[in-house]
């Protein structure tokens, strides 16, 4: 770090000199980039919240960090607004007032004494969370068939239904199928 003043001289003498300016030689920050790009942590139709690692000293050149540019789009890929945060130890940002179901556009730079980084890849991330269960019920049965009929009576979670996944036991012990698709 470095602490500069600076007056002016001219025929008549030197001038008053300018209020300290500090600065460090170091470049900007490094963009954070994959794995470093924001990722998601949640989401509802209510929501999204993103997360992001601390930058290294390596990745702010040894400049001391002072904040996150977050920039996120208005969900139907429209212009990206910045919001500027200045906590250092700030690792999550909370978009909410989303509109359910659309896909929100989030990308970051970190920020530093001496600049911003550039922009990090875009994370896409939906504002809706998993569906609730569904109920099922059976339709008909034969030897070589059986039917079965889902309905959602449940919340989609604020995004429509894109298709079903079934899992099928074929000694009643549910220990194989996963508690998550």
């Amino acid at each position: 770090v470095i602490w500069v003043r600076v007056a002016g001289t001219s025929v008549a003498g030197v001038g008053k000199f300018s209020r300290t300016f500090t600065t460090r030689c170091s470049d900007v920050p490094f963009a954070p980039s994959a794995p470093f790009a924001p990722a998601r942590v949640s989401s509802s139709m209510y929501h999204i919240t993103i997360t992001w690692p601390l930058p290294t000293d390596a990745d702010l050149h040894g400049a001391l960090h002072s904040g996150y540019k977050i920039w996120v789009d208005d969900g139907v890929e429209g212009p990206y607004q910045a919001v500027t945060l200045w906590d250092t130890l700030q690792t999550q940002f909370t978009k909410t007032g989303v509109q359910a179901g659309a896909n929100y556009r989030f990308k970051m730079q970190y920020l530093s004494e001496v600049g911003e980084s550039a922009e990090s890849p875009i994370l896409t991330a939906a504002a809706a969370s998993p569906p609730d269960a569904p109920i099922v019920r059976l339709v008909s049965t034969s030897d070589m068939e059986i039917e079965f009929a889902v309905d959602m009576q449940g919340s989609t979670g604020g995004a429509p239904i894109l298709s079903w996944q079934m899992y099928v036991s074929e000694d009643g012990f549910q220990d194989d199928i996963p508690t998550t698709p």
